[in-house]
């Protein structure tokens, strides 16, 4: 009896569509919900510290860009900390591309993070609730021998990771010093960072306060791949509202990730010094002010040129140079059209020598 090879490939293909079928039926009757247990007896093996899932979890797989997503997740704080939760969340989301990990590469194409609540604190000692128990100690190893020149080591090099979009909603971020009780509380009302791939630039946006003040930023960044291995300097541009002040920087950084190789134009301009009291506690009620000039990086020296700067009715111009010693050191060529004293003595709180709204100071008499 004779069978045609067209026949063998359709049974072959009924054969295939029926394995595939059974996964799919055998994934599909899997309860993600039941690995909780063991997903938060790894985390606190690890950290010391607990993990409570108390919502369901959710996942994707038919597609070539699975997700998953977990709700209502805490994760407890230190035994001394100020509250039972380090940090909680309503929701976490994460879509992950299948294609890339044939080339070894972490692909996540939208993390999301809905109403995340973290607390980074300090004990009176300066011990910071982010320093976790040591985990279980792991059977000595002997350590193996450093490959030969040219020779790949085991396990080769870690998987390149890139995110191609980051959502934030309602996040609060909480800083607490155990030493000076001061407390710093940054809120997101929304925050977004997109790309289209690795080596796109990164467009990123985002408003929410700080210690109840009120900022807002926009803008876009180099692509995420230059971060991580720089070929070219990281291009910048944002512009930001806070205190009543918009801020802008344009540029370049060859070495981002160190802060080095600045060749940026910033500028700042605002109403009256004192609307920044969130931000900078202490500066008088003074203004109009601007500020604006190119910075760049000379070894360890940040060199500031083409300085324009306005306080009032007093003014700057010039270049200056902060030298960073043992003792740092500012070196100034700057020229003036006026300087107002008795306009800035007002607005430090006057002082020996202040002279009268309207007049000129008045030297301070010598002893005889």
């Amino acid at each position: 009896m004779r069978i045609r090879v067209s026949t063998i490939v359709k049974i072959l293909i009924v054969v295939v569509i029926a394995v595939i079928a059974a996964g799919v039926a055998i994934v599909k009757s899997i309860d993600l919900n039941q690995y909780k247990g063991l997903i938060a007896e790894k985390v606190e093996a690890a950290t010391g510290r607990k993990l409570t899932l108390a919502g369901d979890i959710y996942l994707e797989l038919f597609t070539l860009q699975p997700s998953v997503a977990i709700d209502d997740v805490s994760f407890a704080n230190a035994p001394w900390g100020s509250r039972p939760e380090m940090a909680k969340l309503k929701r976490l989301e994460a879509r992950v591309a299948l294609l890339p990990l044939l080339s070894k590469q972490i692909e996540i194409k939208r993390f999301v993070m809905v109403a995340p609540d973290i607390l980074l604190e300090t004990d009176a000692a300066g011990k910071g609730n982010w320093e976790f128990g040591a985990a279980k100690a792991a059977p000595a190893k002997a350590v193996p021998a450093k490959p030969a020149e040219g020779q790949k080591a085991a396990g080769g090099a870690m998987p390149e990771l890139t995110v191609n979009e980051v959502d934030i909603k309602d996040g609060t971020l909480t800083y607490r010093d155990g030493k000076t009780k001061k407390t710093t509380t940054i809120a997101l009302d929304d925050f977004s960072a997109k790309a289209k791939s690795s080596d796109s630039p990164l467009a990123v946006a985002m408003s929410g306060s700080y210690n109840k003040a009120p900022f807002r930023l926009k803008g876009t960044l180099g692509p995420l791949a230059e971060l991580q291995a720089p070929k070219k300097p990281f291009p910048v541009d944002i512009e930001a509202e806070a205190g009543g002040a918009t801020i802008k920087t344009s540029g370049t950084i060859a070495q981002p990730a160190a802060a080095k190789g600045l060749n940026l134009n910033v500028s700042v301009a605002g109403k009256t010094l004192a609307d920044l009291a969130a931000f900078a506690p202490g500066l008088p009620a003074i203004g109009p002010y601007h500020l604006a000039g190119h910075v760049a990086d000379k070894g360890n020296d940040i060199v500031v040129d083409h300085l324009d700067a306005a306080l009032g009715k007093s003014d700057l111009a010039g270049d200056l140079t902060l030298v960073k010693a043992n003792i740092p050191t500012i070196r100034a060529n700057l020229t003036s059209k006026l300087i107002d004293l008795a306009e800035l003595q007002a607005a430090a709180g006057g002082g020996a020598g202040a002279a009268p709204a309207g007049g000129e100071a008045k030297p301070e008499a010598k002893p005889g």
